[in-house]
């Protein structure tokens, strides 16, 4: 007896092509990242503008006139500190807000957005953002129950 070579499937098996299995689906968004890095080094370079002009004018070429050098010194290292601290928190909020949008709602919101505001060239990447929307809003709603239920056993 002869074996087929043709594999059948169960209808239950046959997946629909627009489902993504969670192994392939990212949680990480490259765009957004690559935002938050550049909101990042700009907010960084403007703080460190607004402190070097600050702290120049701070200063002064003739003796016991305006701040010391230590204490400005000390000032400028708490300052660059203090830039880092709210430029890498700005670029984090951006990354962090820019996958906020897994919901129909949200996405309805950047469609409404872009059509309102249209760029040249950007339908493309217009579709395929909402294609991640539609397959980040598909793969929540297939798991959420499943972690629900998985928490709930814990």
């Amino acid at each position: 007896m002869e074996q087929s070579s043709v594999v059948t499937a169960r209808p239950t098996e046959i997946a629909d092509s627009r489902i993504k299995h969670e192994a392939y689906a990212s949680g990480v968004s490259w765009p957004a990242i690559i935002a938050g890095a550049f909101v990042t080094a700009a907010l960084w370079l403007i703080l460190l503008a607004l402190g070097a002009g600050i702290g120049l004018s701070a200063v002064s070429p003739w003796a016991r006139m305006g701040a010391s050098a230590a204490a400005v010194g000390i000032l400028g290292i708490f300052w660059l500190i203090i830039v880092q601290v709210i430029a890498s928190a700005m670029g984090g909020y951006l990354v962090s807000g820019a996958g906020a949008f897994c919901s129909e709602d949200k996405k309805q919101e950047a469609v409404d957005f872009f059509n309102a505001h249209p760029v040249p060239a950007s339908r493309q990447y217009l579709q395929r953002a909402k294609d991640a929307i539609d397959d980040c809003i598909e793969l929540r709603s297939n798991q959420g129950p499943k972690l629900q239920q998985w928490i709930a056993g814990q």
